[in-house]
């Protein structure tokens, strides 16, 4: 009997697992999306907080002609 209690457990546990992966990828596919509907100037201000976020200290935006401008 104990054997059917931890098979079903392991049952429960798989499912629960390949929900969360699921639910994981559809939140990345809708963050992506929302990343590329994003105007140019939105999208280099996104990086720039995401390099901001992992570290990077100096941060500059280049504009379309190619100058330098301190975020």
């Amino acid at each position: 009997m104990t054997w059917k209690l931890v098979a079903a457990g392991r049952r429960e546990a798989e499912a629960e697992r390949l929900r969360l992966a699921e639910q994981a990828r559809i939140h990345a596919v809708r963050s992506m999306e929302a990343v590329w509907s994003l105007g140019p100037t939105e999208f280099e201000d996104h990086i720039a907080d995401l390099c901001r976020r992992d570290g990077c200290r100096e941060v500059r935006r280049v504009g379309a002609a190619n100058a330098s401008v301190p975020m």
